[in-house]
């Protein structure tokens, strides 16, 4: 739904959870951060770019990453840095205005002023991340090195593990789905032939006739019974009565 059709989601998916096998991120903190984003109309074609970024700049937090995603969502739909923005941003460890600092060589006070006249673009917040990630940034290749540590070795083995978990459901699922369609074709054939047998059965002047002369003499035999069973039962409580006397 959010990001319009079928096939993208997949292959959105599909890039999520090859870069949850690579990082100490799990694939549902990856799928949240991405929701997130998306929620905030960030283009379904940027979100891995920024989602890679932000997990750099997160340095394997899932707690920051959500924060990043969280704000950086909220500066893309607003069209610019605000100062609780920035707040947000220096709380989950990054500062935008330090990046572009770095970047445009203009002090952290004039930056600060350009913010409060709403200045710093969302573009600009994001050549902010890009710079800070890309070779000879502050947080370039953030991942590859958490990903050595032992959480983060765990955390991409279980990430391989629901990915090959996924890939089986996926290689299954047409399987399973045909028989459930051979099972459906079979119960409707037989509902078919059990509604045409009763058909033939409410049709059939020599069927109905049988069975009302079935029924004719069961009524018949238990009429009979009913009269016979008492008689019976009577002859019987007078004999073992006589019996007792003698």
């Amino acid at each position: 739904v959010l990001v319009g059709s079928e096939q993208k989601a997949g292959k959105l998916l599909r890039q999520i959870n090859d870069y949850a096998a690579a990082t100490p991120f799990s694939t549902i903190d990856l799928e949240k951060a991405s929701q997130t984003m998306l929620n905030f109309g960030v283009n379904s074609k940027d979100v891995m770019t920024n989602l890679k970024q932000l997990g750099d700049i997160s340095m394997g937090s899932k707690d920051k990453l959500g924060s990043l995603a969280l704000v950086y969502g909220q500066v893309s739909a607003a069209g610019r840095l605000q100062g609780q923005d920035l707040l947000q941003f220096i709380n989950a460890g990054f500062n935008p205005l330090k990046e572009l600092a770095k970047m445009t060589g203009k002090s952290y006070k004039d930056l600060q002023q350009m913010m409060s006249k709403g200045e710093i673009t969302g573009n600009a917040v994001t050549a902010a991340m890009k710079h800070a990630t890309q070779q000879g940034g502050l947080f370039h290749g953030m991942m590859q090195q958490t990903s050595q540590t032992v959480l983060g070795k765990w955390s991409t083995a279980l990430g391989v593990l629901i990915q090959k978990a996924r890939d089986l459901f996926e290689y299954i699922q047409p399987a399973a789905l045909s028989l459930i369609d051979a099972f459906q074709a079979i119960a409707g054939h037989v509902m078919s032939i059990v509604g045409n047998l009763f058909k033939l059965i409410s049709s059939s002047q020599v069927i109905r006739t049988v069975f009302g002369l079935i029924v004719k003499i069961t009524s018949s035999y238990f009429s009979w019974l009913d009269e016979t069973l008492p008689k019976v039962v009577n002859f019987f409580k007078k004999w073992g009565t006589e019996i007792t006397y003698i």
